[in-house]
């Protein structure tokens, strides 16, 4: 038997007062596959351990982070390719600015999948969900954190990053940086870390590492 998503219709967006002209598939299923789930499936396909995947797969994360600090791509043969994007703290609007540099960082890391792993996946069938769940755009501040704290609860997390948020509402990256600013504005999330490197506590649990982020 083949693997089947279950998905729902959503209405593309459009006035208020006007019928809805056409709609778009959304997966259903949210549930996110975790290092532990994947380390005992490759543990049942082959010899290896599961403490033996846990330690390549966090080998691996070191060489990535490696290889991507030096602005290299990393090409995983048969999943893809990885790299590194820049932003800069400030518009730059002088192209001959000899300082321009100290104003750069590593703001986020890109994943291109091969083509291969694009064609695996598409032997799938799809079935309608007979639970279809609200429009994540449609959610309350209240059922947003309900998600995040089930989410934290889930993972065994005391904080979360700007890609937990994410993943845990299914909003775009743009959405959730919109979202996060409002629950912060709401006194619903506070902002630890640093400017470079943010994460987030729900307001009044306690984190590892109480250092407020730079403004």
């Amino acid at each position: 038997m083949g693997n089947i998503i279950e998905f729902d219709l959503r209405e593309i967006p459009h006035a208020k007062d006007e019928p809805a002209k056409a709609y778009f598939p959304v997966a259903s299923n949210i549930r996110t596959a975790t290092t532990e789930d994947i380390c005992k499936e490759i543990n049942r396909a082959t010899t290896h351990t599961e403490a033996d995947v846990k330690g390549v797969i966090e080998a691996l994360k070191q060489v990535l982070v490696s290889h991507l600090k030096n602005g290299e791509r990393v090409e995983l043969e048969g999943i893809g390719t990885f790299s590194a994007s820049i932003a800069s703290e400030e518009p730059i609007t002088r192209p001959d600015d000899k300082l321009t540099a100290r104003g750069l960082y590593l703001d986020d890391v890109r994943f291109r999948a091969k083509r291969s792993l694009r064609a695996a996946i598409r032997q799938a069938t799809f079935h309608r969900t007979q639970t279809p769940r609200k429009a994540v755009y449609e959610w309350t501040t209240d059922e947003i954190m309900a998600h995040l704290d089930r989410y934290m609860t889930e993972h065994g997390l005391q904080m979360l990053s700007r890609i937990d948020i994410q993943t845990a509402t299914g909003y775009s990256r743009a959405m959730t940086r919109q979202w996060i600013t409002k629950l912060m504005d709401l006194g619903l999330l506070k902002k630890l870390g640093t400017r470079h490197a943010p994460y987030y506590v729900i307001a009044g649990e306690s984190s590892p590492q109480e250092t407020v982020a730079q403004d």
